[in-house]
């Protein structure tokens, strides 16, 4: 313990650090008016200290700004990461259960369509996809008809619904003739 003392005392750039703590010490002593002026100087600057403005307390446009940048990624991040968790969920939920997923596309085609034409109330219909207009090209109910539209087939009310989800538009509207083979027969041109 000694051997240390005795370095501390001997290295020159320590007796600088203690020849600053007296010097400070004596100024302490014998005024103590200036050391409070000093201090309370030091104090009101602390104070006025804010991440958001600049040295005279007014806030600057620059740093408002990127906090208002800033906030806004990162609620944009929240929210998106919200929406992508929910849609993963959702998608993981409807290819475990395939029926559940063929249910909802025509519980939304259905709402779709019922925002635009009374559909029948106490009936839920078959839902068909046209994949290949070509191959429908002989029948007058497809000859509007695009791929991606869906078809609502009623087979209690005798009605079909020719849907374009593209557009949000009901194609054609046609009474079912279910006995002869064809799926329909005469046909309404939806506007």
């Amino acid at each position: 313990m000694h051997i240390l003392s005795c370095f501390w005392e001997l290295n020159p750039l320590n007796l600088s650090v203690i020849s600053e703590i007296s010097r400070e010490e004596s100024i302490l002593a014998t005024k103590p008016d200036t050391v409070n002026e000093q201090t309370s100087g030091l104090l009101s600057r602390a104070k006025k200290y804010n991440p958001v403005t600049n040295k005279r307390g007014k806030v600057t446009w620059r740093r408002l700004l990127a906090t208002a940048i800033f906030l806004v990624v990162v609620v944009a991040a929240i929210v998106f990461g919200f929406k992508y968790h929910n849609v993963q969920n959702r998608a993981n939920e409807l290819s475990s259960n395939p029926q559940a997923a063929a249910v909802a596309a025509v519980t939304q085609v259905t709402n779709e369509v019922g925002k635009l034409v009374a559909l029948p109330a106490n009936e839920t219909p078959t839902l068909a996809t046209v994949n290949d207009v070509t191959k429908l090209k002989g029948q007058t109910f497809f000859a509007n008809a695009q791929n991606g539209d869906k078809v609502l087939i009623y087979t209690q009310a005798k009605i079909a619904v020719l849907y374009r989800p593209s557009i949000d538009k009901v194609i054609n509207i046609a009474p079912l003739n279910i006995g002869n083979g064809t799926a329909t027969t005469g046909s309404k041109t939806g506007q």
